[in-house]
């Protein structure tokens, strides 16, 4: 299992953005790790039928950022098989235009994005799989992208999350290897150009993806790991600039993907993608980095990653995930305890799933990369 190209591949991280009108933070960092509207739209948690936009060949992972100049959030998306990512500009609606292309290392797996130089754009950063190392994309305002550096890493790097790791409020850049069963991370040099990288730690086998968010409540940022072969998830505690400490591995169910999100408004949790038994696997965090087993939460067939954020306006993060069996997401209601998975049509075999409020009505939006439907699609949320 992901050892050939046609495995669909995952979003890291849940990828979210401040844009204007909405701000939504995944780890609490901002406080209650909810949605701050200022517009007029609640969301009653449930979407639109999806709107389905061309992305290229193989869109394997999808993240969300301010791309093209203006408060919209846009989309990027990799393209696993051409050697690129796509770029599709917000048309400020929610509709999404034509995709620009730019070239990235050979079969782009991952993809997330920080200001990685400080000036007030969002830049990307792509793992290459097969490439055996991560591209640097300098966003040069509108929509344009160019290369801004290359950086060799182990063997085969599934998953990339850019966060500032060091404490100076510069993104850095971590990374798993699949056949190496390690995590590397790149200390940002503050210009966008970074250092030799540092072993995070050795985690279980074939590790698939990678988030990050302070599990621990020290102030820094630590990272989790999804180990496929290995059945697990990793936590690796950030101890301050340079030091990292592996917390153990627990059982994980055949993850595909792994995130983080203040589910219970207590402590940051561990949402895991078990696509083997078509479940997310819910970890509830003890704010000293440990974890409790998991709780089994139905989401279609064969979810292969998911996103949190507060769909229906409660106050409580839901879930929703890439149901790539079904060809499909699947909303997930948080009441205090989440209930059956509702199911929206996508196109073929969605494998990746942010959210964002994308046409600016202060809900908060779906978009998924559909691995072999060539699109991405767009679910628009509906106000109360």
């Amino acid at each position: 299992m992901g050892r050939t190209l046609r495995i669909a591949l995952l979003v890291l991280s849940i990828a979210l953005t401040a844009c204007g009108r909405i701000a939504f933070d995944p780890f609490g960092v901002a406080g209650d790790g909810g949605t701050d509207s200022v517009s007029g739209c609640v969301g009653d948690g449930t979407f639109r039928p999806q709107a389905s936009y061309t992305a290229g060949s193989n869109p394997a992972d999808v993240t969300v950022g301010q791309f093209g100049g203006d408060a919209a959030p846009d989309i990027a998306v990799t393209n696993l098989l051409q050697m690129r990512t796509a770029i599709l500009i917000n048309n400020g609606d929610g509709t999404l235009a034509a995709p620009r292309f730019f070239t990235t290392g050979v079969d782009p797996s991952s993809v997330d994005t920080a200001d990685f130089d400080s000036d007030g754009l969002s830049d990307l950063v792509v793992a290459n799989l097969n490439g055996d190392s991560v591209s640097v994309l300098k966003n040069l305002g509108g929509g344009d992208f160019a290369p801004a550096g290359t950086y060799a890493t182990g063997n085969r790097p599934y998953s990339v999350v850019a966060r500032d790791f060091s404490g100076d409020a510069i993104p850095d850049l971590a990374v798993v290897e699949f056949d190496d069963a390690m995590s590397h991370v790149w200390f940002n040099n503050g210009t966008g150009s970074f250092q030799a990288p540092m072993v995070a730690g050795v985690v279980g086998l074939n590790p698939i993806s990678i988030a990050s968010g302070d599990v621990d409540n020290d102030g820094d940022l630590d990272l989790v790991t999804a180990n496929n072969g290995g059945n697990s998830f990793n936590v690796i505690q950030n101890l301050g600039p340079g030091t990292w400490m592996s917390n153990g591995t627990m059982s994980g169910g055949g993850p595909f993907h792994v995130a983080l999100a203040n589910l219970d408004g207590a402590n940051l949790d561990v949402i895991v993608s078990t696509s083997a038994v078509d479940a997310l696997s819910i970890h509830y965090g003890n704010g000293a980095g440990g974890f409790a087993p998991a709780i089994m939460v139905p989401a279609g067939t064969s979810p292969r990653a998911a996103a949190a954020g507060d769909f229906d306006g409660d106050g409580d993060l839901d879930l929703a995930a890439a149901s790539f069996g079904d060809n499909a997401i699947s909303v997930i209601e948080n009441t205090g305890s989440f209930g059956a998975p509702v199911s929206y049509a996508a196109d073929n075999t969605p494998s990746s799933i942010a959210t964002a409020d994308l046409d600016g009505d202060g809900a908060l939006d779906l978009v998924a990369g559909n691995t072999g439907g060539q699109t991405v699609s767009v679910y628009l949320a509906n106000c109360r």
